[in-house]
């Protein structure tokens, strides 16, 4: 009898156990798309009708199933468009919760280098000028240039015609007072790279030098 006893009250402490130890597993995102991958902290990529949208775990669509590319994040932001031809057209900019800022305006992305920097993307229009928007999709500095890179420590290196020189953001503003004058060749530059750690690598023609970010030798 002890013995029957002990057996029922050993199964009931099991099967007590077993009930309040016991989880339920629930979808964190549906299986419902042609492909998701992990993208960005809870933010999954996913794909649906040959477009790719953005997914939060919780099943949160953030982004729909509209665009040809998302970028990855960086500097806190990325890049969603579709493709026109052989080119990237930008249709927005998320940042790191989701929201999307859509462009009014018909940009292209450069063929390198997108990404926002200090607040400012390079973008392209459809005469293959370059300029600059906002992370709002507002233009900053009108396309004009001929090539352009990246704003780094307050400086963007662009070319026009033949010559590179850096501006400012507030080159379209006041064009005389945002040129960083370069102590090299009378600033006549035919190559110039983003300024890193306060230097950056200019060059006429094969003659190359290391400028400071006040236009240093």
């Amino acid at each position: 009898m002890n013995l029957l006893r002990n057996i029922l009250l050993v199964i009931i402490t099991v099967s007590a156990f077993v009930t309040t130890s016991a989880q339920v597993a629930t979808w964190s995102i549906h299986p419902k798309y042609e492909k998701l991958v992990r993208y960005y902290g809870d933010l999954y990529a996913f794909l649906q009708n040959n477009k790719w949208g953005l997914v939060q775990s919780g099943d949160k669509e953030l982004i729909p199933a509209n665009y040809d590319f998302i970028t990855p994040f960086i500097n806190g932001y990325a890049l969603v468009g579709i493709k026109d031809g052989n080119r990237y057209m930008l249709k927005g900019i998320v940042d790191e919760t989701g929201d999307v800022s859509e462009l009014s305006d018909k940009f292209y992305l450069p063929s390198s280098n997108q990404y926002v920097s200090e607040g400012k993307l390079v973008v392209v229009n459809s005469s293959n000028k370059y300029g600059y928007i906002n992370t709002d999709g507002d233009i900053v500095i009108k396309c004009q240039f001929d090539k352009a890179l990246p704003f780094k420590e307050g400086w963007a290196s662009v070319k026009q015609g033949n010559y590179y020189k850096y501006i400012s953001e507030t080159y379209d503003k006041n064009p005389s007072h945002s040129i960083l004058p370069v102590d090299f060749h009378y600033g006549e530059l035919t190559m110039s790279s983003c300024f890193s750690a306060g230097t950056a690598v200019v060059a006429y023609n094969k003659e190359f030098a290391l400028i400071n970010n006040r236009g240093q030798m």
